[in-house]
């Protein structure tokens, strides 16, 4: 069995922030870095009139590091030549499928491969030098072998080295998930035809959106220019803008961020000349709307937008994460959808003075700019609350798995018919699951539970506390659905709800003992609850889910580290009486010490990006493990959709977007979205679906 290892240096006039898809179509490949096996590096220089080494593609399997969305891209761009997929081994898909680092250079620091970083420094001035054009104040638009050829030679001996880089790490990482892994070898498969489908884009919107920001970013220029007679001279000057509230209204604001104009708004007394500043920058501050030029820049010459999925993006839980647009980010529109498409023609027409809020309804028609190709429509498939049922089902939380069951099951007449209740749904056998958990809540009948009871002991427990949220989590969460609560509620509530779910509860310290033991007795599989189990090996905390793959953990340890609830002080402030007030008690957390015995792993930090260690606990390992679940019960669902002739082209967390036939519907591609996987039979999916020409939120 044979390995060939490839990597290219190319150029394009277009840039890599366009996508790779995008960049591709007007790319050149300039060198290729190649081995077989344990051989020889070499550099074939394409500029030379070399040939490429088309035996490398004869081997058993070809490795590149993000070859499947770069190299692969380019290759069949630029040259004609379609790598097998079946061949073809990522090293970056590799690396994050285990939750390493995705850049190479990254990857050799963690991995400890010896890299030659005064090389690695000249070899990014070279690419900068020969991969990308040159700035207009150049007298050369490009530098090539002919015009500095000292500088080339340097630049071929570079390319060869990713190559030595890639062969050590692509041995060094683990392949339990992939490419080991049967399933998710299909699944990192799909994900590169899906990239390479695209999504369609309503180009004409995109252009129509753009010139309607740009002309209403000047009109509130004027304004603002006009209001502080030309000391700030557009909404977006930040200092100036500041520097005028202060010198003329006395107004000291730290920053002018969303949320502290929306705070100092609030303000029934600030003046009418500063509530109006503050709206014009709060207006031009909508920063979805930067969306439409990168999409703009992104869109292929055949009108689609490709490259916009990553596989195993997120870092622990293999979820996907997105690219260019950033489709799984996109802002909760403003208006419905009528008005959405009435603002959409409005838009695509110029008569910008038939739409109340130009940025809100172009924020709002973000997810419009996808639409179905000719002779084509959109069905729009999600798993209804799939972390909730994918939790009780891990915990094996009885009750709440019967209550989905029964919510999922309709009522039927005596010809098999739906009965309709009258609210513009179906009858059911039993009630929603928030009702039945704020009736265990607050202790009465689920029929007696309000509206507004709903929401608070229902609704947002459920959000708020599987994971083992708190009272903190729970005035988060409470708070993202306009509720204001007090801490002694909230506590009732977490209390009520944790009483409610024995099972869960018990899965997470289930879990923090399992972990604990683990990193203590290497090789020895422990279980966890009913369905995952965990291990430790070599350097690696592994725990297995249901479907076979394993969630990574590298270099696991138990610490004594500052306790994150007091900050290391070993006391709390809480409150005795009305007369007393708040006085100091151990922390209950830490037993007053200041420190906990911690677990912690090496990982990507959220915040700073770095590699870092990181702590964790039960709820935590149980929240990775059922997002984790969550996601590979999504990805049967999409192989499951793309063998029964829906193409899908977009997919976030618990929904899929396919084109497909007009006689397709979107509770098909649901119904195929509800299949349990065979590593879970009994897990209960309900989804619904709809059709549309252009993407929207049913």
């Amino acid at each position: 069995m044979s390995t060939g290892y490839l990597d290219l240096e190319t150029y394009s006039p277009t840039p890599i922030s366009a996508g790779s898809y995008r960049y591709a179509e007007r790319a050149e490949v300039m060198l290729v870095a190649w081995a077989i096996d344990d051989g020889p590096i070499e550099v074939a220089d394409l500029t030379a009139g070399e040939g490429f080494p088309r035996h490398v593609l004869h081997c058993d399997t070809i490795v590149g590091h993000n070859f499947g969305l770069f190299d692969r891209i380019v290759l069949r761009a630029a040259l004609g030549i379609e790598v097998p997929l079946a061949k073809l081994v990522d090293t970056m898909a590799v690396a994050l499928a285990h939750s390493l680092p995705a850049k190479l250079d990254s990857l050799c620091k963690v991995l400890k491969v010896p890299t030659d970083q005064a090389k690695d420094k000249d070899g990014k001035r070279l690419i900068n030098l020969f991969c990308k054009p040159r700035p207009a104040r150049d007298k050369l638009p490009r530098y090539t072998r002919e015009t500095h050829p000292e500088d080339w030679a340097k630049f071929k001996a570079y390319a060869g080295r990713d190559i030595e880089a890639m062969r050590v790490c692509y041995r060094k990482m683990p392949r339990w998930n992939y490419p080991a892994n049967p399933f998710e070898r299909r699944v990192w498969t799909l994900d590169q035809h899906v990239n390479d489908r695209g999504l369609y884009i309503d180009t004409a919107l995109v252009d129509a959106a753009i010139r309607a920001v740009d002309a209403h970013k000047q009109v509130l220029a004027d304004q603002i220019d006009d209001a502080t007679l030309g000391a700030v001279q557009a909404a977006t000057q930040r200092d100036a803008l500041l520097a005028h509230l202060l010198a003329e209204y006395d107004l000291d604001l730290p920053d002018l961020t969303a949320s502290t104009i929306e705070r100092r708004l609030e303000d029934e007394s600030l003046p009418a000349p500063v509530r109006e500043l503050l709206l014009v920058r709060l207006d031009a501050s909508t920063t979805s709307t930067a969306k439409y030029p990168r999409i703009r820049a992104a869109i292929n010459s055949d009108g689609r937008m490709r490259g916009t999925m990553q596989y195993c993006g997120a870092a622990r839980t293999a979820r996907w994460a997105h690219r260019t647009m950033q489709p799984g980010n996109l802002p909760r529109p403003t208006y419905k959808a009528p008005a959405v498409e009435l603002g959409i023609k409005a838009l695509k027409l110029g008569c910008l003075d038939l739409v109340d809020d130009v940025m809100a309804m172009c924020s709002s028609a973000l997810r419009g700019t996808i639409i179905a190709p000719p002779g084509l429509h959109l069905c729009v498939a999600d798993l209804s609350n799939i972390e909730g049922r994918k939790l009780a089902w891990l915990a094996v939380e009885t009750w709440k798995l019967d209550a989905f069951r029964a919510y999922d099951t309709f009522k039927l007449d005596e010809h098999g018919n739906r009965i309709p209740d009258g609210r513009g749904d179906y009858a059911r056998l039993g009630p929603d699951l928030y009702l039945i958990t704020a009736g265990n809540v607050l202790r009465k009948p689920h029929t007696e539970v309000a509206p507004d009871e709903r929401q608070v002991s229902g609704k947002v427990p459920e959000l708020a506390c599987g994971y083992q949220g708190s009272v903190g989590a729970f005035a988060t969460m409470a708070k993202n659905f306009g509720v204001d609560i007090d801490e002694a509620r909230a506590l009732e509530i977490v209390r009520g709800w944790r009483a409610a779910n024995p099972n869960i509860v018990q899965l997470w310290y289930t879990a923090d003992d399992a972990v604990r033991r683990a990193i203590a007795e290497p090789n020895v599989e422990l279980p966890i609850g009913e369905h995952l189990t965990v291990e430790r090996k070599g350097a690696w905390l592994r725990m297995r889910l249901p479907s076979g793959r394993f969630l990574c953990y590298p270099q696991p340890a138990v610490a004594m580290l500052p306790c994150k609830f007091c900050k290391g002080r070993g006391f709390i402030m809480v409150e005795r009486d009305e007369l007393i007030g708040l006085e100091k008690a151990d922390c209950f957390r830490c037993d007053g010490s200041g420190r906990k015995n911690t677990i912690t792993y090496w990982g990507v930090n959220q915040y700073t990006r770095k590699w870092d260690r990181l702590t964790s606990y039960g709820g935590k390992f149980i929240e990775n493990a059922t997002q984790a679940s969550s996601r590979d019960v999504l990805a049967e669902g999409l192989l499951r959709a793309e063998a029964h002739g829906f193409a899908p082209v977009l997919h976030i967390h618990d929904e899929i977007v396919a084109e497909a036939d007009p006689h397709r519907t979107g509770n098909e591609l649901g119904a195929l979205m509800s299949v349990p996987p065979e590593w879970a039979p009994d897990l209960p999916l309900a989804s619904k679906g709809f059709e549309t020409l252009r993407y929207r939120k049913d």
